[in-house]
C-alpha cells in the first residue's frame, strides 16, 4: 500500500467525494 499520497490528492479527493455526495443525493429520493 501507498501512504505517500500525490500533490494534489486533497484536491482529488475533495472534488470526487463532492460528486459522490452530490450523485447520491439526487439518486435517492428526498424524504
Amino acid at each position: 500500500m501507498h501512504f505517500l499520497l500525490p500533490a494534489g490528492w486533497f484536491d482529488w479527493t475533495l472534488g470526487g467525494g463532492f460528486s459522490f455526495v452530490f450523485l447520491w443525493l439526487i439518486s435517492v429520493p428526498s424524504t
